[in-house]
């Protein structure tokens, strides 16, 4: 029994040990992509100010490698994404004519959470894209109201999910006209 419990006191030990070295590259990598992906935003950031780039270029070229992290699935928690995207809010809020900035910048936190599955953030950051959307003019942006039916969906509450539509109905209807006649914004 000596042998049996040493035995398995050395596999338990083993064990622990790896679990600690596979943690620690982990964080380790984790560390890694972050510092990558603050250096490739600084490059955007360096072209911006040297004006190698314009302010709609930075736009596209910062959504384009937000984007890129995400689908190789990085997660940022919002404090890093904040830090990341501060030249982007900077430039986004500078001038009216960037609203449709202010929009996208609010999509990327909007799908950092969906993507990690943040309930919580992502209705957050629909509201957000929905209030910008209505400073635009645009009365019907539906990205809140689809965000809440989806986590509606998810707990079953198909009441809920009901009560949206039947909010929205006379404008879902709608929308076929609306599309026709070039009235929807297509942002």
């Amino acid at each position: 029994m000596n042998t049996k419990s040493s035995l398995l006191s050395k596999i338990f030990n083993f064990l622990a040990l790896l679990t600690i070295l596979i943690a620690t590259q982990s964080l380790d990598a984790v560390a890694q992509s972050n510092s990558n992906a603050q250096k490739e935003f600084d490059k955007l950031a360096k072209a911006y100010h040297s004006q190698s780039i314009s302010a709609e270029q930075y736009f596209l070229k910062a959504d384009s490698l937000t984007h890129q992290l995400f689908s190789e699935g990085k997660h940022f928690e919002t404090k890093q994404l904040v830090g990341l995207l501060d030249l982007y809010e900077e430039i986004a809020w500078s001038k009216p004519k960037y609203h449709s900035a202010r929009i996208s910048y609010f999509f990327l936190f909007f799908n950092n959470a969906r993507m990690f599955k943040k309930k919580g953030a992502s209705m957050y950051y629909a509201e957000k894209i929905t209030e910008e959307y209505k400073k635009n003019g645009e009365k019907h942006p539906l990205v809140e109201q689809l965000q809440k039916c989806k986590i509606y969906q998810e707990f079953r509450l198909y009441d809920k999910v009901i009560a949206i539509f039947e909010g929205e109905k006379k404008y879902l209807t709608s929308l076929p006209e609306l599309l026709e006649n070039g009235k929807v914004d297509h942002l």
